[in-house]
């Protein structure tokens, strides 16, 4: 395991053994739950939480691994799927964290948000397989014109203001 290390890109080789070592706890979760096997550990440790912990770990390995032809393309490919997840990552979390506050939920469970953080990175694998294995083009056709992005601020800005709008309803209704 000369060529691995958690902290930088690995080799590609390394992503097959992360994704099935993330499976298997995918496998294991699912395996507990369906034979109602949690009784075991006497509530020692929730071990949904530790399993999905583990599962995390295995698809930031995987996410942070090499191609097998890690050229130009490919980095640019994997730029763009981590700027797209981290995007989406950020705004719907925000949105989640804001909404949450503002219905007075004082406190989050745990294993949601790991759901949130497994979704966002396998989205990122399947970004970057599809933009490498099929489809370029949409990372190639980034808009770069000042009309185009005010567009999308204005789009932005428009749905923050709608669901603020929203949300005050809502609290209106359940005061």
């Amino acid at each position: 395991m000369d060529g691995y290390n958690v902290f930088c890109l690995g080799d590609y080789k390394f992503r097959r053994i992360n994704l099935i070592g993330a499976a298997s706890f995918l496998l294991a979760d699912i395996i507990i739950h369906v034979f109602r096997l949690s009784h075991l550990w006497n509530g020692f440790l929730n071990v949904h939480i530790v399993l999905h912990f583990f599962l995390v770990l295995g698809l930031v390995s995987a996410v942070l691994s090499k191609e097998k032809i890690d050229d130009e393309l490919a980095q640019k490919i994997r730029y763009a799927s981590f700027k797209l997840t981290l995007g989406i990552l950020v705004c719907i979390g925000a949105v989640i964290v804001y909404l949450l506050s503002f219905l007075k939920v004082t406190s989050i469970p745990l294993l949601p948000v790991i759901y949130f953080f497994e979704a966002t990175l396998v989205l990122n694998l399947l970004l970057t397989y599809y933009g490498i294995r099929f489809s370029p083009a949409w990372i190639l056709k980034e808009p770069t014109s000042p009309k185009s992005y005010t567009r999308l601020m204005i789009a932005v800005y428009t749905m923050i203001a709608i669901m603020l709008i929203l949300l005050a309803i809502i609290n209106t209704m359940l005061d």
